[in-house]
């Protein structure tokens, strides 16, 4: 007890090689980016299918004013038909004629209207602003 130097030791081992957790986390990172591909993809995916609903609508728009020109060309039509049968210019087949063109007329512009609804609820729906009450 008269020695009055003291000493403490510590041993250890330890592997200073990283090799296992270097490629978990390389794995790791290659996850990630794989994942944030996947949502950039997802993404563009979803901006594409809105644009591709809101040209659908402007199209069905554009449908249904050249429809209305069609209506009211069609309905000239009939009414110059049905004068020239009055003055015995023309026949019943012309009149006929023009009431199946007026019709046809009438058909493709209620087609037009009814493609303009479906093609905003398919709007809404893509946007997820379609709201269906129960």
């Amino acid at each position: 007890l008269k020695d009055t130097d003291w000493g403490i030791g510590v041993n250890t081992s330890f592997d200073f090689n990283f090799a296992q957790e270097r490629g978990a986390y390389q794995q790791a990172q290659l996850a990630h980016n794989a994942a944030l591909r996947a949502v950039q993809s997802t993404e563009q995916d979803i901006m594409l299918e809105v644009l591709r609903a809101v040209n659908s609508v402007r199209q069905a728009q554009a449908r249904i004013v050249l429809q209305e020109q069609s209506v009211a060309q069609a309905e000239k039509q009939l009414e110059l038909a049905e004068l020239h049968y009055k003055k015995g210019l023309s026949d019943h087949l012309d009149v006929i004629d023009a009431e199946e063109a007026a019709l046809k007329a009438k058909t493709g512009y209620y087609s037009a209207v009814v493609q303009h609804i479906l093609a905003k609820l398919t709007l809404k729906h893509v946007t997820g602003s379609l709201d269906i009450p129960f």
